[in-house]
């Protein structure tokens, strides 16, 4: 079984309404790293055009530990994804 978890501290930018940035540093799994999202925000045509609840993300989310799982090894991994962020 294999359960990292992340214990950290960060913040978020938009830039000019539609690029996102977000990041975390701090514990990932046994080591110090960081969590990052980036990509584009989709909240000005859900929200404010369409009058949706919530807001869409488009983008990559990286992962990366000097210790991940606790066996000294440096480990990390990137994907692609769409999230959905709901505010309430």
């Amino acid at each position: 079984e294999f359960n990292p978890s992340l214990l950290a501290v960060g913040g978020n930018l938009t830039l000019a309404n539609i690029v996102f940035a977000e990041g975390h540093v701090g514990l990932v799994g046994s080591g110090p790293g960081f969590r990052g999202f980036a990509g584009i925000t989709l909240e000005k045509v859900m929200k404010k055009s369409l009058s949706l609840p919530f807001n869409l993300l488009i983008g990559s989310e990286t992962f990366f530990s000097t210790d991940m799982s606790g066996s000294g090894n440096t480990s990390g991994w990137a994907s692609l994804g769409i999230r959905l962020d709901y505010s309430f």
